[in-house]
């Protein structure tokens, strides 16, 4: 299959595509993953009209409207530095494998938004591979998998080193610093592993002794001992530069709701992505985040309404704007392939 006919499939198709062994499933297994995929978007729609019911929607929309519009802009003109950033480093791993142009990475980049935002938990971005030609797609997931991973990383560690801030003045700080002072040390192995994959053959020799009699397991983490210590610095640099781009984001948007010390709003920043990371319970993070974000910003007297604000721009400028972009770039594809065989 090429990137042509990738191009006149509907979306359907493609989600059928995600899994590898789509053709042995059963139908209900297809309507596990459509239940699965309602639940989100039922909890989602709850979360929200649980929030606007308390909230009230004239609230928000005061809030809205008196909203300081130059923070708002600012967050808006950080997108493109956003895709950008995310841009490089997805073109550093599939360059891993194959020279592909930066016009066909960056298509597949966008795509996965698109197929992140109508799948429960985002798995649809681990599709990118269907927009590559000529490339292991099942090596593309596990390229895919390893750029999440230190994307996490970098949200839990400022996320963590929130909650340190802000936990101690709701609950006793005996029990935020046993829990936060570990899971910061864990975070630094993990960065250690993960800037020395090239050690990972010698570190997992037995493991992958077994896996090299299966080809699947060996294809899904060949990308990760392509990865040498000079890239995997480098990934971990843009990382670190993307994450700080989407924290930035949100404490320009809370900005324009409230009048915040720096410290504070990059601490309710980053203790809110965290949370909505760790519960990944609807589609889009809908409700969790804008719950987290109230939450957090409760904390310091701000007003709901506030957090609920700032929690729905940044949802619609960096998931649902991409994604809108991505579905674009599908749509006239699809329309210049129809018109060519026409």
């Amino acid at each position: 299959m090429n990137v042509t006919s990738i191009h006149t499939m509907n979306p359907g198709s493609l989600l059928r595509l995600l899994s590898p062994n789509n053709n042995s499933r059963t139908p209900l297994h297809r309507l596990s993953k459509r239940t699965v995929l309602l639940i989100k978007i039922s909890v989602a729609f709850l979360a929200l009209l649980i929030l606007l019911h308390q909230i009230q929607t004239r609230e928000i929309w005061n809030a809205l409207v008196h909203a300081r519009q130059a923070p708002i802009l600012l967050a808006l003109l950080l997108l493109p530095v956003n895709i950008y950033l995310h841009y490089r480093k997805w073109a550093l791993l599939v360059r891993l494998e194959s020279p592909k142009k930066n016009a066909e990475i960056f298509y597949s980049l966008l795509a996965g938004f698109t197929l992140g935002f109508i799948t429960p938990g985002r798995v649809g971005e681990y599709g990118r591979g269907l927009f590559l030609h000529s490339i292991d797609r099942l090596m593309v997931v596990g390229l895919t998998l390893l750029e999440k991973i230190y994307a996490l990383l970098v949200i839990y560690f400022f996320g963590t080193l929130a909650l340190v801030k802000i936990l101690p003045g709701m609950l006793s700080p005996r029990i935020v610093y046993s829990f936060g002072v570990p899971f910061l040390l864990f975070l630094g192995v993990a960065a250690f592993l993960l800037l020395n994959t090239h050690h990972w053959s010698t570190w997992f020799e037995k493991p992958l002794s077994i896996a090299q009699e299966h080809a699947k397991i060996q294809s899904f983490f060949r990308g990760f001992f392509l990865l040498k210590r000079p890239q995997a610095i480098r990934l971990g640099f843009l990382s670190l530069l993307h994450s700080l781009t989407y924290i930035s984001q949100f404490v320009l948007l809370l900005q324009a709701f409230a009048e915040l010390p720096l410290c504070t709003a990059y601490s309710i920043a980053a203790a809110t992505l965290l949370t909505k990371t760790l519960v990944p319970i609807t589609v889009g993070d809908l409700g969790v985040r804008e719950l987290a974000a109230i939450f957090f910003c409760s904390h310091y007297d701000i007003a709901p309404a506030a957090a609920f604000d700032a929690s729905i721009l940044l949802f619609g400028i960096n998931i649902l704007l991409p994604s809108l972009i991505g579905l674009a770039m599908l749509v006239k594809g699809r329309a210049f392939v129809t018109s060519q065989k026409g």
